[in-house]
């Protein structure tokens, strides 16, 4: 396994929440990092349906436990409301919560009470550069990773070079990408004549190619072709 190089705070002094898309990783981040801690999943159907119909269950739960008591719970934006029980149990218990989900947007509609300043907000869209990052290593590939960008403040996250410009990567946190996200790597086409592939890594469902041939790829769909040594 490749080890992540996001870092968490291993002693659980205080609660966080840790957004990013599905299947990068997340859980077992947290899972590796927090064994001993109670963890509630809300991708599993009793889980969630238990926490649907009555969250307060989680304060019930949690009855005993002494301050700083940690509990993960997995997909927390499938049952908004247990927000409004956590924040609870923060203020009135000192328990601590590492509340892990793909759609912070999710939380929000369903009116939650959202901790705010008591939970720090970890995001996970480093995850593309500490995977290039580790994919070089791992490959022993003999390419740089860094970024360009132009006087006008135009500029592309990530450019894989050895000779040339191998891969001009993106990286843009959302499900509908529009023209003016592709603005640096149209820019950089016309700056840099032999890029090789322009990509821009999002939260779409599924993988598409522009007009002018940027490649428009999921996180998840990037990291898979990533690592069967198809994007660079």
């Amino acid at each position: 396994m490749i080890r992540r190089s996001l870092t968490l705070p291993v002693t659980p002094t205080g609660s966080f929440f840790l957004w990013g898309p599905r299947q990068v990783g997340k859980s077992s981040l947290l899972k590796t990092t927090y064994p001993p801690a109670t963890r509630v999943d809300l991708l599993r159907t009793d889980e969630y349906v238990r926490y649907l119909q009555r969250p307060s269950l989680l304060r019930d739960e949690l009855r005993d436990a002494a301050p700083a008591t940690l509990t993960l719970i997995d997909e927390v934006q499938k049952v908004p409301a247990l927000l409004d029980e956590v924040h609870w149990l923060i203020e009135s218990r000192s328990l601590v919560f590492r509340l892990c989900g793909s759609s912070a947007r999710k939380v929000r509609r369903g009116h939650a009470n959202m901790p705010g300043g008591r939970a720090v907000r970890y995001e996970l869209f480093g995850l593309v550069h500490h995977e290039l990052t580790a994919y070089r290593e791992y490959r022993d590939r003999e390419w740089d990773l860094s970024y360009w960008r132009l006087a006008s403040g135009i500029e592309v996250d990530f450019v894989v070079h050895a000779d040339r410009i191998a891969a001009a990567i993106e990286v843009k946190s959302t499900a509908r990408v529009h023209d003016n996200h592709l603005a640096g790597l149209r820019a950089i086409a016309k700056d840099q004549k032999a890029v090789a592939r322009r990509l821009l890594v999002c939260l779409e469902p599924r993988r598409r190619v522009t007009l002018d041939g940027i490649e428009i790829v999921p996180v998840t769909e990037f990291l898979r072709r990533l690592w069967a040594d198809k994007v660079v």
